[in-house]
């Protein structure tokens, strides 16, 4: 399997998703609120996850990594919130993103357990509810289904 590492504006995006709910994940003794992480640090944290599985994957160093051009030097800084605040959030993006995030950061041998692996898994249970649709299916299973079992 290959790997990269994600461009900025799909980590700003992520971020920002994370900026707008209020989600928060307890991980190795400490609370971490959705309010309460700004999108740099949130952003800055998934990068370097992603950059550790990629160098971990290729047993390279950070200047050989195979990565998109512009992604260098590995800073993150979330975009002006002018810009963000024009974005709008897509829960299927935002699920399509997390699974290429985890798909992309899980040659890490601890990823599981990392934080990062933490906040991307809360995301994606926070935004799975907010497909569209999600609350109008209901609960139950067809009731051809129901009727023939």
């Amino acid at each position: 399997m290959s790997a990269y590492i994600l461009g900025r504006p799909e980590i700003a995006y992520i971020a920002e998703a994370w900026r707008r709910i209020d989600g928060f994940v307890y991980h190795d003794g400490t609370t971490y609120d959705a309010q309460n992480i700004h999108p740099t640090y949130f952003g800055q944290l998934l990068w370097n996850t992603n950059v550790a599985a990629v160098q971990y994957r290729y047993k390279v160093v950070q200047d050989a990594l195979p990565c998109r051009i512009g992604d260098e030097p590995f800073i993150y800084r979330h975009p002006d919130p002018q810009v963000m605040g024009a974005i709008t959030i897509d829960p299927l993006l935002v699920l399509s993103l997390c699974a290429t995030y985890d798909y992309q950061s899980c040659e890490l041998p601890d990823y599981a357990e990392t934080l990062a692996a933490a906040l991307i898994d809360e995301l994606r249970l926070c935004y799975i509810c907010r497909l569209p649709g999600y609350n109008d299916v209901g609960s139950k299973a067809p009731k051809a289904l129901q009727d023939a079992l």
